[in-house]
């Protein structure tokens, strides 16, 4: 059995009631997360032993709210994937003249390991991927990366390009979560000296990079390191 904590702190200046339950999730094509609250085929949720359903917490309050996860002795090697939601009291919101019933929630996901499940990430292929910020948009290079391991795979690392204009650059990857069986693209975001990011919109015009580009260094995930080198060519 694994036990974990969640803190949760409530900012208002008014006692606030939370539910808590769980959600199984699957991430569509998109990338976004979509939610069940029936249970999905495989889902571990039957697993899940939450503390309380209902919390109540004062002005400026917190909890520490505990729940843990017993897999079955007999579970095989693989990776249990749920969420837990965070509901507050569905209140009135005031929008010209009607009276409309918001509740806001937040979800934790959580991913359990089970046995010897571990990610295995294989880069496929280069690409780009469109990027927009406040003010312009940008084609970052991209990677389409498979996990054909058990676990949800996350890839960091240090990788560094000089483009067609000459400027160097150091790269980050997205560290968008890879599920087990699935194809993502991945973008590496550039930076410039200093440690400014693309995303910034303030800095976006500094870091538009010129292609065609040649990106090396290391990729990572867990404790696997990965020489990479790749080439893309414009978009």
């Amino acid at each position: 059995t694994i036990r974990q904590i969640i803190e949760i702190t409530h900012a208002a200046n008014t006692p606030g009631k939370y539910k808590l339950y769980t959600n199984d999730w699957q991430l569509n094509s998109a990338g976004g997360v979509e939610f069940f609250e029936d249970l999905q085929s495989g889902s571990c949720r039957p697993w899940v032993a939450l503390e309380r359903r209902e919390i109540t917490l004062g002005a400026q309050g917190k909890s520490r709210y505990r729940f843990e996860v017993t897999p079955p002795a007999d579970a095989p090697d693989g990776e249990c994937r749920f969420v837990i939601m965070i509901e507050g009291e569905t209140q009135d919101v005031k929008s010209q003249n009607i009276n409309l019933p918001i509740a806001g929630r937040i979800g934790v996901i959580v991913y359990v390991a089970v046995g010897n499940a571990a990610p295995k990430l294989e880069v496929l292929g280069a690409s780009s991927v469109p990027t927009v910020t406040a003010t312009q948009a940008a084609n970052h290079p991209a990677i389409e990366v498979r996990n054909s391991g058990g676990a949800t795979g996350r890839l960091s690392g240090f990788l560094s390009g000089t483009d067609a204009s000459g400027k160097k650059f150091d790269f980050s990857p997205e560290g968008n979560p890879i599920l087990p069986g699935t194809v993502r693209r991945i973008a590496l975001v550039p930076t410039v000296p200093g440690g400014v990011a693309a995303a910034d919109s303030a800095a976006a015009a500094a870091v538009r990079v010129q292609y065609p580009i040649t990106i090396q260094g290391q990729l990572e995930w867990g404790s696997e390191r990965v020489k990479f080198e790749q080439r893309f060519a414009a978009p």
